[in-house]
């Protein structure tokens, strides 16, 4: 649940109006390209100032502090952004969004950095277009809510487009791989577009030393607080021609709330391409062949 649906919940019907309008600027605002997140400062102004008056509405909530901090990198005030994290910080050192802007900077990326997504998305926004390259967890953003998300380009089915509607069901299938190489999760996206072979997709997230590395802890910990994810096939064109939100069920829970606790321990292991193919292999040996119930 996003701080809109509990703003709304509570009846705070005022701030949640502020919080949805500064939003909306923000996403009509920011651009982003292939290289760079960028944003005309007089817009970050306008939505900076809806969440300061969300913030006088509502003082003790630091999810809210958190918005109005990182909109004054939209207005070319990093200075006071920093000032205004430690605030939010000071109200719930807990707040996961607030953590990871203190604890895992350069890697963490603020929630308007994050792009905007929704079912009726069409395109890939540019800044994803290079790393999917295959099949990759990325984060986006609904509102103000980050959602760690399956993309995968189309597989060599070119039926796939043609005859899967939105309606398929889905499911994502994750398990920890304890490999002599790596340890490392699978992330597996079923749909069930042909009873008798439904496709499915994997792909791995290691935590480990270094940027990718890094990215994959924080993916992790992520998927663990989350409760669905988008499931999304892209063409070569970085078009969407397959986009759906799959429910978490237990079981998928249950290994990201596991490896959530486990990642952690890994944080240093050398994630290099060698390890990572090997580990790739191991998986294909003792997992890929069996079958999943979608």
């Amino acid at each position: 649940m996003g701080l809109l649906d509990k703003l709304l919940g509570r009846g705070k019907l005022d701030a949640a109006s502020q919080v949805r309008e500064g939003i909306a600027i923000l996403d009509r605002a920011i651009q982003y390209g292939p290289k760079l997140v960028k944003c005309h400062y007089k817009k970050g102004e306008r939505a900076r100032d809806l969440f300061r008056r969300a913030v006088e509405l509502e003082p003790r909530n630091a999810h809210l502090h958190m918005l109005y901090a990182v909109s004054h990198f939209y207005c070319a005030d990093p200075k006071t952004a920093q000032t205004e994290i430690e605030a939010a910080c000071a109200k719930d050192p807990n707040d996961f969004e607030v953590r990871g802007l203190l604890d895992w900077a350069p890697w963490w990326r603020d929630i308007f950095h994050v792009p905007p997504w929704s079912l009726s998305a069409a395109r890939v926004p540019p800044i994803y277009g290079e790393y999917i390259k295959g099949k990759v967890v990325l984060p986006v953003r609904e509102g103000d809510r980050r959602v760690n998300s399956f993309f995968f380009r189309r597989p060599n089915r070119e039926e796939f487009a043609d005859h899967v509607s939105n309606q398929a069901h889905c499911r994502m299938y994750p398990h920890v791989i304890e490999s002599p190489y790596l340890w490392a999760v699978a992330v597996v996206g079923c749909v069930k577009d042909r009873p008798e072979n439904p496709l499915k997709a994997e792909t791995f997230m290691a935590p480990g030393a270094g940027t990718e590395g890094r990215d994959s802890l924080i993916g992790l910990l992520q998927l663990a607080r989350q409760d669905s994810m988008f499931l999304v096939v892209i063409d070569e064109a970085d078009r969407v021609i397959f986009n759906v939100r799959v429910a978490l069920d237990a079981h998928a829970r249950e290994v990201f709330a596991r490896a959530a606790e486990l990642a952690p321990r890994y944080k240093d292991q050398e994630v290099t391409r060698d390890a990572l193919l090997r580990t790739i292999q191991w998986y294909d040996a003792h997992f890929s062949t069996r079958p999943i119930e979608i």
